[in-house]
């Protein structure tokens, strides 16, 4: 792993998870959900950079991985919630409010993805791989832009081919963090297309993977607030403890797995 693969691996999964979180951030502040913090980065707080007029912390913190947008009404800290009135939290919103909250962190990764492949595809950069999956040739502007909304849903079609052979496998397929870092400190050694591939590559996979139906993730918690709609009342608190915490469960074993196979390939074990 070299020194500018190190750098390139965090400043990737800073870009993609601060868009993840930004979508978020923007659809509760459209509908009137209060937001505590916005933080790019995990752990201890370095610095606040600001605070808007509704009184949302702009923060960076210690780990460059990640971030996270601390919304009231998802009962994270009840305590930080007690004087937010009721019409501003989350949980209070009508069920499509929600829905969309939670589903607007995916939609930005897929929009970054997009993105990025109609660019790879106007500067005819977009790297030859997946065995013809993408399309680099285009003879006009126009074209150009069709390539790129074409590349992006060969992406997405991909993504779901891989989850479901990953479901019928097993996990020693996947990769993990470990794997990702690697795959990243080879990016870094490519061109800029390869390198901006990488992160519209690994957009669409945090984006996906988010809506999973683990309880956990966003798509979960959609699953929970369908469950609202369809039978009228909520999920029992305790189940939905249990639900939550035995998610946690499957996502750490899942990290441990995947990383413990990205050990094997990386060093032939």
């Amino acid at each position: 792993m070299t020194v500018w693969g190190i750098i390139f691996f965090i400043i990737a999964i800073c870009v993609v998870i601060f868009v993840h979180e930004l979508g978020h951030l923007i659809t509760a502040k459209m509908f009137n959900v209060y937001c505590h913090e916005f933080s790019v980065g995990m752990g201890p707080k370095i610095k606040t950079m600001f605070v808007d007029k509704s009184g949302t912390e702009y923060n960076l913190r210690l780990i460059p991985l990640g971030g996270f947008v601390q919304i009231a009404g998802e009962e994270i800290d009840k305590e930080l919630d007690k004087d937010v009135p009721k019409d501003q939290k989350l949980d209070n919103k009508k069920w499509w409010q929600r829905i969309i909250i939670l589903f607007a962190g995916t939609f930005n990764n897929m929009l970054l993805c997009l993105l990025i492949m109609i660019i790879l595809s106007v500067t005819n950069t977009t790297p030859n791989m997946f065995n013809g999956l993408l399309i680099t040739e285009s003879s006009n502007f126009f074209q150009a832009i069709v390539n790129g909304c074409i590349n992006f849903w060969n992406l997405v079609e991909y993504m779901f081919i891989s989850l479901g052979y990953l479901l019928t496998h097993g996990l020693q397929n996947a990769s993990g963090l470990i794997g990702i870092a690697d795959v990243a400190n080879q990016a870094s050694q490519q061109s800029l297309g390869f390198q901006l591939f990488f992160v519209a590559f690994i957009s669409l996979n945090i984006g996906i993977a988010n809506q999973l139906p683990i309880p956990m993730l966003d798509g979960g918690r959609i699953v929970l607030v369908l469950y609202e709609v369809i039978f009228r009342r909520k999920v029992n608190k305790t189940v939905e403890n249990i639900l939550m915490y035995g998610s946690l469960a499957i996502l750490v074993f899942i990290f441990i797995a995947t990383g413990y196979f990205d050990l094997k390939r990386i060093f032939n074990w």
